[in-house]
C-alpha cells in the first residue's frame, strides 16, 4: 500500500489516506469518510457516479468491506489511517462498537466496527441525501435474503420516479410474509460489547415491530446465577422494546410465581427473519433471530426485593478503552435510571 503525506489535517484530523468501501454500507460511509478528508479508491460504479469520482485511485491504505454477517464492516489498513476512520466513527454514529483485531499482515491493523441499530438508521439518513433510499434501507439490507432483494427493487423504482409512499406501501406488502408471527419459534442472539454471542431459543407471545415477547421454556443456568435462584425455574420471559433501550427477564415458577426478574441495557433489538448470522453459523437451523447488543449493565430484582446494578463501571471502561462512546454511556445511565424505576414500581 502507498503512505502518502501526512503533513496536512483538517479540523484538527490527519488527511491524505485514502479508502476502499465495498459492501452495503458503502454510499454512506464514503460520505463519512470524503466529508473526513479521506480519498475514495478503486469506487464501484455506483459510488463513482454518485459522488462524481472521475479520477479512480489505485492505491488505498485502508481497506473496508461488510462483516459476513452484515451487522458491521471490518477494515484493514496503516495504523493512522484506522485511528482517522475510527475517530470519524465516533463522531458520526453514537452506538457504534469499534473492536480492534489483530492482522495477519505485516504493517496492517484490523478493526471490527459494529452498527447497531441507531447506527443503521444515522447512515439510512446520510445516503438518502445521495440516493434513492427506502426507509430502514441498511437495517433491511442486512437481513438478506428476499428482504434485501426487495429493496433493490423498490429502490430502482425509486430511481425511476415512482411515488415513494405507493413504493414503501408496496414494499411492506412484499417482505411481510417473510418475518415471524406470534407462536413461532425465535432465536434470541445477545450480543456482548466484545462480539461473544450467547443464543437460547424461545416462542413468541407477542409481538409488534420489534416490541416483543418471547417464552423461553428452559431458562439458562448464567440468568439463574446472575438472579440467586437455587430452585427448578418452569419458563422465563424475554419483552424487548426498541424505544427502552431495556430487556426484561422475569422467571417463573410452575406455579407462576415470579421467583426473580432482571432488566438489561441493550441497544434497540432487530428482527431478522433468516436469522442475523446464517453464513457464519450453518450449523444452526434457519429460525428467525431478534438480535441487541448487550451493554453489560444489568438491574436485578432478587426474591427479597433487593436491587442490585451491575456492570456500569465496566461499561465506562469501554469507553475509556476508545470501544464506545461517551454518547452512548451517556444514553446507558439515562435507561438504566429507566429500568431501576420500573423495578421499583
Amino acid at each position: 500500500m502507498l503512505k502518502i503525506n501526512l503533513s496536512s489535517t483538517w479540523e484538527g484530523r490527519l488527511i491524505g489516506f485514502a479508502a476502499r468501501v465495498r459492501g452495503i454500507y458503502a454510499t454512506a460511509l464514503t460520505k463519512i469518510l470524503l466529508d473526513g478528508g479521506f480519498e475514495i479508491a478503486q469506487p464501484s460504479s455506483d459510488v463513482a457516479t454518485r459522488f462524481s469520482l472521475k479520477n479512480s485511485l489505485m492505491h488505498f491504505e485502508l481497506d473496508i468491506r461488510d462483516r459476513t454477517d452484515r451487522q458491521g464492516v471490518e477494515s484493514l489498513g496503516l495504523l493512522d489511517a484506522q485511528e482517522s476512520f475510527r475517530a470519524l466513527i465516533r463522531e458520526r454514529l453514537n452506538d457504534a462498537i469499534v473492536r480492534v483485531r489483530s492482522s495477519t499482515i505485516p504493517e496492517s491493523h484490523a478493526m471490527d466496527i459494529e452498527l447497531p441499530s441507531d447506527s443503521k438508521k444515522t447512515l439510512d439518513e446520510i445516503r438518502i441525501n445521495i440516493a434513492p433510499t427506502v426507509r430502514r434501507h441498511h437495517y433491511l439490507k442486512a437481513c438478506g435474503g428476499a428482504v434485501s432483494a426487495s429493496v433493490d427493487m423498490a429502490e430502482s423504482l425509486l430511481g425511476r420516479g415512482y411515488n415513494p409512499q405507493k413504493v414503501e406501501r408496496t414494499l411492506k406488502e412484499t417482505i411481510e410474509s417473510e418475518f415471524p408471527l406470534e407462536d413461532d419459534p425465535l432465536r434470541i442472539e445477545r450480543v456482548n460489547l466484545d462480539g461473544e454471542i450467547t443464543c437460547s431459543t424461545g416462542t413468541i407471545l407477542s409481538l409488534e415491530e420489534t416490541r416483543l415477547e418471547v417464552r423461553i421454556g428452559e431458562v439458562p443456568l448464567g440468568l439463574k446465577r446472575s438472579l440467586g435462584i437455587a430452585e427448578v425455574c418452569d419458563y422465563a420471559i424475554v419483552t424487548t422494546d426498541p424505544q427502552r433501550w431495556l430487556v426484561d427477564v422475569s422467571c417463573y415458577s410452575k406455579s407462576q410465581r415470579v421467583q426473580g426478574r432482571m432488566i438489561y441495557l441493550a441497544t434497540p433489538p432487530e428482527l431478522y427473519p433468516y436469522g442475523s448470522q446464517p453464513q457464519l453459523h450453518p450449523e444452526l437451523s434457519p429460525l428467525p433471530s431478534i438480535r441487541w447488543i448487550d451493554l453489560g449493565v444489568e438491574a436485578i430484582s432478587r426474591q427479597n426485593g433487593q436491587l442490585e446494578v451491575t456492570g456500569l463501571d465496566r461499561l465506562i471502561e469501554y469507553e475509556r478503552r476508545v470501544m464506545i462512546t461517551e454518547a452512548l454511556v451517556k444514553t446507558a445511565k439515562e435507561k438504566l435510571d429507566e429500568a431501576l424505576g420500573s423495578l421499583r414500581g
